[in-house]
């Protein structure tokens, strides 16, 4: 008894399934410039982080405010919130550097950490990027693709 061919068969690999954010996440920088510290098609979840410094003389707070999108304009992209990091030490600008850490979870939470590299004081904000649609929506949605029609609640 042989095997016809003289091959042997292996097995196919099952396809990978891997979530990726859509959107390149950021935040904006001097000048109203947009600086991804996520970029688009990252693999779900993921964490990266980005160090930014102060722009000013003795400036003692950063606002760090975060959008999704492509352009390198901050205002021509969704903003999705914003912190604000206070009680930085007064020095020249660019003495102070600032890491912003963000994490985006598989579920659709951001979270975005900004805190002072020489001290340690952070602080922290999420943001939900994905949202589940309620019972009404989800069954207005149901019926949209089968065709039908709604009850009006």
């Amino acid at each position: 008894h042989g095997s016809v061919g003289g091959g042997s068969m292996r097995p196919m690999a099952a396809p990978l399934l891997l979530d990726v954010t859509p959107f390149s996440l950021g935040v904006e920088t001097a000048g109203g410039l947009c600086e991804a510290v996520i970029r688009r098609n990252a693999t779900i979840p993921v964490e990266q982080s980005r160090n930014f410094a102060t722009t000013n003389d003795q400036q003692d707070s950063v606002i760090i405010r975060i959008s999704q999108g492509e352009s390198r304009r901050f205002q021509d992209n969704t903003a999705l919130g914003e912190l604000e990091l206070t009680n930085l030490r007064p020095a020249p600008r660019g003495e102070v550097v600032v890491s912003v850490t963000f994490e985006l979870e598989a579920d659709g939470t951001l979270r975005v950490r900004a805190k002072d590299v020489e001290t340690g004081r952070e602080q922290v904000v999420r943001v939900n990027l994905l949202t589940i649609p309620s019972e009404h929506d989800q069954a207005d949605m149901t019926a949209r693709n089968r065709g039908a029609v709604v009850p009006v609640p």
